[in-house]
C-alpha cells in the first residue's frame, strides 16, 4: 500500500557544472502537484543554495539531496549532506555580513520556517523546513 500524505526521496548528485539546477528541478518535479506556487518557488531556490554551497565549501565529488513532504502535517523537509564533517563553513556562511556573496545560508534562514544542520562522524546535513499550504 502506498502512503499518499507522506513522500520521502532520496538522490544521490554527482559534482557538475549544472548541480544547482538539477536539484533544484528535482525537487520542483517531486513537489508540482502537491504544494502551492510560492512554496514551491521558495523549495526550489533553497535548495539550489544549499547545492551550490556544499558545491563551494567541499571537495566532495557528490552530495545526498533528500526530500520529506508530509501532506498531512503540512511540512515539507529537504536535507542536503556531504561528506565534509566540519561545520565550520556552514557557520561562517550564515554569518557573513557586508560580503560579496555568502548570502545562500542568510536566505535559508529569512525564507524557511526552520533550517539547522546535523553533525556525523564523515558527514554533515544541512537541512530546512518549510510549512506549506496544498495547491
Amino acid at each position: 500500500m502506498v502512503n499518499q500524505t507522506l513522500v520521502e526521496l532520496n538522490w544521490t548528485l554527482e559534482r557538475a557544472s549544472d548541480i544547482g539546477r538539477t536539484a533544484r528541478d528535482l525537487v520542483a518535479d517531486s513537489l508540482c502537484t502537491g504544494v502551492g506556487d510560492d512554496t514551491l518557488a521558495d523549495a526550489a531556490l533553497l535548495t539550489s543554495e544549499l547545492v551550490t554551497n556544499a558545491m563551494m565549501h567541499t571537495a566532495d565529488d557528490h552530495v545526498v539531496l533528500s526530500l520529506r513532504f508530509d501532506r498531512t502535517g503540512r511540512r515539507l523537509r529537504v536535507s542536503l549532506t556531504d561528506f565534509s564533517p566540519s561545520l565550520t563553513p556552514v557557520i561562517a556562511a550564515a554569518r557573513q555580513v557586508n560580503t560579496v556573496g555568502g548570502f545562500g545560508l542568510r536566505l535559508v534562514g529569512r525564507v524557511a520556517d526552520d533550517w539547522g544542520t546535523e553533525a556525523g562522524l564523515r558527514s554533515k546535513t544541512v537541512w530546512f523546513q518549510l510549512e506549506h499550504a496544498d495547491r
